[in-house]
């Protein structure tokens, strides 16, 4: 497949690309998680990104409508009115934003002890979880995620979708381990893929484990799991909940 071909469609920050579109679907689910909840509604994003919102809910983070070119048929427009959401992003390494209503901070999805849950409405994350490296420490993040005792939206790739969404090789996350870092050492069209780099392709293979929807159930107990199908397949799935 060309690698421009293979980039629209995999690529979520291409704005129309196929996964773009899945992500922008997806953000209808923590709509719905949101509806009523008093503006600006408070998120603590674990794990996150900044470009992620500007992609995906340019106004409600502080995006003027001039800046967002929006066409009848762009489906970038936002269902949140301007400034609606107040995001803090918490990253392992300090991250710069430029957005109003973005600012980040450090800290670990593993311990989440330093925030206080009156200070947000509802805890957010993207494809995080998934990189974690082991179940323990997935177990962690759902605990320190439920403990907040807040409205939670946890998303991941299932591991069961043929098409391992980071090196993009079908069945990748089922070969051993010494399979999976030569072809991550090798094999260049993935973005976690480290070609000529073996030891920075066994860092990667190491951090990611995926999940499958039992497990993602087990992790969040009386959650609701949303499936992003892709055809009949199971794409992603998403745990959300409220605690309180």
């Amino acid at each position: 497949m060309p690698r421009d071909l293979l980039g629209h469609i995999t690529n979520g920050w291409q704005r129309g690309s196929l996964a773009w579109r899945m992500r922008r679907a997806r953000m209808k689910i923590l709509l719905d998680l949101i509806s009523g909840l008093p503006r600006p509604v408070r998120v603590l994003d674990v794990g996150g990104a900044e470009p992620y919102w500007a992609s995906l809910l340019p106004a409600a983070v502080g995006i003027s409508d001039a800046a967002v070119s929006q066409s009848k048929d762009d489906e970038s427009r936002d269902e949140l009115s301007a400034g609606d959401l107040q995001v803090t992003m918490v990253n392992l390494h300090p991250q710069e934003t430029t957005l109003p209503n973005v600012r980040a901070v450090t800290g670990s999805a593993l311990d989440l002890s330093g925030f206080d849950r009156s200070d947000y409405d509802v805890i957010f994350s993207n494809s995080v979880i998934e990189h974690l490296g082991s179940l323990d420490n997935q177990r962690r993040m759902a605990f320190e995620v439920l403990r907040m005792g807040l409205r939670y939206f946890v998303q991941t790739p299932n591991c069961y979708f043929p098409v391992e969404p980071h090196f993009l090789l079908p069945f990748f996350q089922f070969l051993p381990r010494a399979g999976r870092i030569w072809l991550a050492s090798h094999w260049r069209y993935g973005s976690y893929c480290r070609p000529g780099n073996v030891a920075a392709a066994t860092e990667v293979v190491d951090e990611i484990r995926l999940l499958s929807a039992a497990e993602m159930g087990a992790l969040f107990p009386g959650a609701r799991l949303h499936l992003e199908r892709f055809g009949p397949l199971v794409k992603s799935v998403t745990a959300v909940g409220r605690v309180a």
